[in-house]
C-alpha cells in the first residue's frame, strides 16, 4: 500500500475494523520478502486511525528467529487472523496469531509449524480516561433513551 507517496503495509492480507481503527497485517510473498528485506524490518501489523485522516502507524512487527534460534528471513513468520476484541479484552484490544512457518521446527511431533494467539492492548492514556468517560455517558443517555 502506497499513501500519498508514503510506504505503508507491504502485502496487505487480513484485515479488520474498530470503531477507531483498521487494522491491516503484512504478508510475506515472493516479491514482499525481497521488499521487507530492503527496508530492513520483517512482517508488521499496521493500524489506519479512521478519526485522523487514516494516518498510518505500524504497532506490531514479528521479531524471529523463535525458540530455535535457527535464521529466519524477513516476511518467512507472519501474523494472521486480526479480529478486533473490544467487546471482550477492552476498547482498543485485537487478537491475532503468528506462524512461525519453516525454517523454524516445529514443536511437538505430528505438528506442522509453530505459532502463538497473542493479545495486543493498547497503553492506556490521560485522554483514554475522558474517552472512557464520553462512552460512559453515551452509553447512559442511550439506556435512558431506550426507556421512553
Amino acid at each position: 500500500m502506497i499513501a500519498a507517496g508514503g510506504d505503508t503495509a507491504i502485502s496487505p492480507d487480513n484485515i479488520d475494523t474498530s470503531r477507531d481503527y483498521l487494522m491491516v497485517q503484512e504478508d510475506g510473498t515472493t516479491q514482499s520478502r525481497a521488499v521487507m528485506a530492503s527496508k530492513g524490518r520483517d512482517g508488521s501489523i499496521w493500524r489506519f486511525d479512521l478519526n485522523n485522516d487514516f494516518a498510518a502507524t505500524r504497532i506490531v512487527q514479528l521479531n524471529p528467529p523463535g525458540r530455535d534460534n535457527i535464521p529466519v528471513a524477513p516476511g518467512i513468520w507472519e501474523s494472521s487472523g486480526i479480529i478486533d476484541s473490544s467487546g471482550i479484552f477492552g476498547r482498543g484490544s485485537w487478537l491475532f496469531d503468528v506462524q512461525a512457518h519453516p525454517p523454524t521446527t516445529m514443536p511437538f511431533p505430528n505438528t506442522v509449524e509453530d505459532g502463538q494467539l497473542l493479545l495486543l492492548r493498547r497503553v492506556r492514556s490521560d485522554e483514554d480516561d475522558e474517552d472512557e468517560d464520553e462512552d460512559e455517558d453515551d452509553c447512559e443517555n442511550n439506556r435512558r433513551d431506550s426507556h421512553r
